[in-house]
């Protein structure tokens, strides 16, 4: 399968399991289907009418977007999908859905996500996150927790 769209700047073996990849173009997003139906599906909420990628796909173009693919064997197996906001004179990316199918791979996507904000200087990484994934979370990135919403400052040197 020829993968269109993707950063190959940000690709990145992870341990040898799989690749993490940034989809910078339309037809990129086209290739999650089957991955946001069963994303929404683990949800209890199945996604018939496709709202998940028509969204991601009308809001790639917006800059500062930013999704990212877990790739094994050249196929989607995690993703991570996030906007930029600027919001009470503080710029950060919001994490708005992750999805991971591996042990690790969340955690891996939320660090690729985290440098790239770095690189761009956001002043944070936020998402909601489950109560019981907030612990984990907060002990790996030293993240404040509120309620079950995670901000993770980045360290510009």
């Amino acid at each position: 399968m020829a993968w269109i769209g993707w950063d190959l700047s940000l690709k990145e073996k992870v341990s040898g399991m799989f690749d993490i990849v940034r989809i910078t173009d339309k037809e990129g997003v086209l290739f999650l289907e089957p991955l946001c139906r069963e994303y929404t599906k683990t949800l209890g909420k199945p996604d018939e009418n496709d709202d998940l990628l028509v969204s991601i796909f009308t809001k790639l173009k917006n800059p500062g977007t930013l999704l990212l693919v877990a790739l094994k064997d050249d196929e989607p197996i995690g993703f991570l999908w996030a906007q930029p906001v600027s919001q009470f004179n503080e710029n950060y990316l919001r994490i708005s859905e992750i999805y991971a199918k591996q042990g690790m791979m969340g955690t891996k996507l939320f660090e690729s996500a985290l440098s790239w904000a770095k690189e761009r200087e956001f002043s944070s990484v936020k998402g909601l996150v489950s109560v019981e994934r907030a612990e984990g979370l907060q002990r790996l990135f030293k993240a404040n927790v509120e309620a079950v919403f995670i901000s993770v400052e980045v360290e510009n040197d």
